[in-house]
């Protein structure tokens, strides 16, 4: 029996008429682009009268969980809304194995006549792999057919297609997303605090909650994690409470959610890291203030684990005030300096407890030793 491209498109079908942009919440710079977007598939006859392009799809590129799909399936509801006859596809890249499958789907595609967004998700498979290298032949023989439906006399001007893909654009095939193809991409990153706490209060109004549940520290016990953990934190939180008797999501029922899907473990582990950097830092600090070292570089921790500088050291200088070319006695201050950082660390926190930034000191203590 042949492969039935109608049938296997119908399974993939998805209404999603009932959301709106109020589903998705944050993600304000991304919406605005989709609704841009929107304006011009909605007036395609009249943008096509005076030679205006239409564009053939974008990319919308995030961590899992980062509501990518879910976005797509806003984006087809408020298109529907607008011309009506729009029908929505989920389809997972790997699906398209072959190329005679794909030819098989792009020509059921063709047939219709309606309009169609078409979601194409783990669309990673078309960008680079870890290595920087090319995908394997069929994938890249797959990939080069579908290029060839957004071009010319080939492409597909009743399907507007969505790829989602895990990796950032810049690890994404340059002959995807460029000018006449998919043109546009968008980046969701995880939400704000207050986008955060705006989850938790979404799927309270939606979820039996008692109002006396904490949400806002149920938001701060998550750290960053995604939209998608947070709903998972919710269903689960419900679920317990049910299994404990009780008719709606509680404060304890709360927490042992998040304790139980392990989502606290971001929270926890940034302020572990944000401890340990600030110990490591202030153990720099103090001794070079004790040798006489003039602070020439100022480093602000960040609860996402990461850091900013500013006042950077000057240029015959490394970050510590080292002067280059170095003196033994530069030298030998450098690695005491270098040291007060691991040694902070222990001090404080204790021997199992040092981060990556004191193996990485102790590394250039032992390079510059060797100078």
């Amino acid at each position: 029996m042949g492969f039935d491209a109608v049938a296997w498109l119908a399974e993939r079908a998805v209404n999603p008429a009932s959301l709106t942009w109020n589903d998705y919440i944050g993600a304000n710079v991304a919406k605005r682009e989709i609704r841009g977007i929107l304006a011009r598939l909605s007036h395609r006859a009249e943008l096509a009268a005076v030679g205006m392009a239409i564009p053939r799809g974008i990319l919308i590129h995030g961590e899992p969980g980062a509501g990518k799909t879910y976005l797509a399936r806003i984006m087809a509801a408020e298109l529907a809304r607008a011309v009506n006859d729009v029908d929505f596809f989920e389809i997972n890249a790997a699906e398209l194995d072959s190329v005679e499958r794909l030819e098989t789907i792009m020509t059921a595609l063709r047939a219709r006549t309606r309009m169609a967004i078409v979601a194409l998700d783990e669309a990673d498979v078309f960008g680079l792999d870890r290595w920087g290298h090319r995908q394997n032949p069929v994938t890249r023989s797959v990939l080069l057919a579908f290029l060839s439906t957004l071009d010319g006399l080939r492409s597909l001007d009743n399907v507007f297609w969505v790829l989602t893909a895990n990796t950032e654009v810049e690890e994404f095939d340059p002959a995807v997303v460029r000018p006449g193809r998919i043109e546009i991409s968008i980046p969701l990153r995880r939400p704000s605090p207050d986008e955060r706490r705006a989850i938790f209060a979404y799927y309270a109004a939606r979820v039996p909650t008692d109002p006396d549940a904490n949400l806002a520290a149920a938001s701060e016990m998550v750290g960053s994690a995604t939209p998608a953990k947070v709903r998972g934190v919710m269903a689960d939180a419900y679920a317990l409470a049910l299994a404990a008797g009780e008719p709606q999501i509680t404060d304890a029922s709360l927490r042992d959610a998040i304790l139980r899907d392990g989502v606290a473990g971001d929270a926890i582990g940034g302020e572990r890291l944000l401890r340990a950097f600030s110990t490591h830092e202030a153990g720099h600090a103090v001794i070079g203030a004790v040798l006489g070292l003039p602070p020439t570089l100022v480093i602000t921790a960040r609860h996402d684990g990461g850091s900013n500088q500013s006042e950077g050291a000057n240029e015959d200088e490394d970050s510590r005030g080292l002067v280059m070319p170095p003196t033994w006695g530069d030298l030998r201050r450098w690695m005491i300096i270098a040291n007060a950082g691991v040694e902070a660390e222990r001090l404080i926190l204790g021997p199992d407890e040092t981060s990556s930034g004191a193996e990485s000191d102790l590394c250039s203590a032992a390079r510059y030793a060797l100078i």
